[in-house]
């Protein structure tokens, strides 16, 4: 193996550098990127025995400065490989780290940034490369990787066990969360109606040190928690999501914290329906089954609203052939392919007309279609209204503008 071009290679794809070292941390070679890097040492000239004295034959050592320079000492046959400096996306809590205190100079130096999974997967390949049996990551990650983290939870929890207990304080009872999110996942909107009262805020747990922040991270878990009982009921799961997405985003906007019960309410509310219209339509057709390519084919159209979809292209897509698609659209939902998808279509343009201030001509452009006119002759169709009478009779107050309708 020509281990010089595999080095010279990692140190130009890391942009960082890789020392060649005798056992006894005797500088043998340098493999240095094209980009020069950040050099530590000259620097820090006592962080390189730091980095190299601990390490052994077994394993690479991974080390840090400060938790911010990443590096690893990688044990060669009778030589030692050290490569680094880099940052890393995601923060990684090594046990072998090295505190200085850094000048001004050292903040405001250009080291690479690679993610955590790259980082690891090439000091794999360098130790695996020289030594048998092979390691895995996960032993990798167990002999290097402090468990600080997973440690502070479990002090956290401890603590609020027993503050808990002190102060008589509990959650709601686990039966009521099971009673809400059955009524949504059966869409039995009146059994939901009743769970309303039974949640109380302040014992629904602790999520945030502000009451505010609280408050409103207990709403995203409830509202995380519905969509997903609208998904066990039926609803698709892209639509589902994207819901959710939308009811957090409003969470996080709300400036009056009076406003998030309603909303949440309104929420639950929603899902069910979407629930209960699903299962009353199931329940008007002789077979009721939900055929799994025929799902796989309304994900696609879901996520591709906003384009032209053909039956051509999805049935490539998925790999069937046209007229077996059609015959499944036609069969489970007692429409055609082309139907379909403009039932869908036109029920997102109902949607953005509601809750959004796009314009006409915005909406039939976002959703694929030739011209305004073509949504408004289609949305007719189903609906009975033009564009103008649909927003002017159900949009908020916030989104509504005057339009000419063209």
């Amino acid at each position: 193996m020509n281990t010089y071009y595999l080095f010279q290679y990692i140190a130009d794809h890391l942009q960082t550098n890789l020392l060649l070292l005798t056992e006894d941390g005797c500088l043998q070679d340098t493999f240095q990127c094209q980009k020069e890097p950040f050099d530590l040492f000259s620097s820090l000239p006592e962080a390189i025995h730091f980095l190299i004295d601990d390490a052994d034959h077994r394993f690479p050592l991974i080390s840090s400065i400060n938790q911010d320079f990443m590096y690893a000492a990688v044990p060669l046959q009778k030589q030692l490989l050290l490569l680094g400096p880099v940052r890393l996306y995601s923060h990684l809590s090594v046990k072998h780290t090295l505190h200085v205190e850094f000048s001004q100079v050292f903040s405001e130096l250009s080291v690479s940034t690679c993610e955590f999974d790259e980082f690891i997967q090439i000091v794999l390949l360098l130790h695996n490369s020289f030594h048998t049996p092979v390691i895995t990551k996960e032993q990798l990650i167990k002999a290097n990787c402090s468990d600080v983290k997973n440690n502070e939870v479990e002090k956290y929890y401890s603590n609020l066990i027993f503050t808990n207990r002190e102060e008589g304080m509990h959650h709601n009872a686990y039966s009521q969360e099971l009673r809400m999110l059955s009524s949504i996942e059966m869409g039995d909107i009146e059994l939901l109606k009743s769970t309303f009262s039974d949640d109380t805020p302040d014992e629904m747990g602790k999520l945030a040190e502000s009451l505010d922040r609280n408050y409103k991270n207990i709403c995203i878990s409830v509202i995380t928690l519905i969509s997903r009982a609208a998904i066990r009921g039926g609803v698709n799961a892209e639509l589902a999501f994207s819901l959710c997405d939308s009811y957090i985003m409003k969470i996080e906007n709300l400036k009056i914290l009076d406003e998030l019960k309603p909303l949440v309410e309104g929420a639950k509310i929603r899902f069910a329906t979407m629930v209960h219209e699903i299962k009353a339509t199931q329940m008007k057709s002789q077979d009721s089954r939900r055929h799994p390519v025929l799902e796989q084919s309304k994900d696609y159209i879901y996520s591709h609203l906003h384009e032209k979809i053909t039956m051509q292209e999805l049935a490539k897509e998925i790999s069937i052939s046209p007229n077996y698609l059609s015959e499944l659209f036609r069969k489970y939902e007692g429409l055609s392919f082309t139907d379909f998808v403009m039932k869908e279509k036109i029920a997102l343009a109902k949607n953005m007309l509601i809750y959004s201030p796009y314009s006409y001509i915005e909406i039939s452009s976002y959703l694929g279609f030739s011209s305004q006119s073509h949504l408004g002759k289609q949305f007719k169709a189903i609906t009975g209204m033009t564009l103008k009478q649909f927003r002017d009779a159900y949009s908020t107050t916030e989104f509504r503008r005057p339009e000419p309708e063209t």
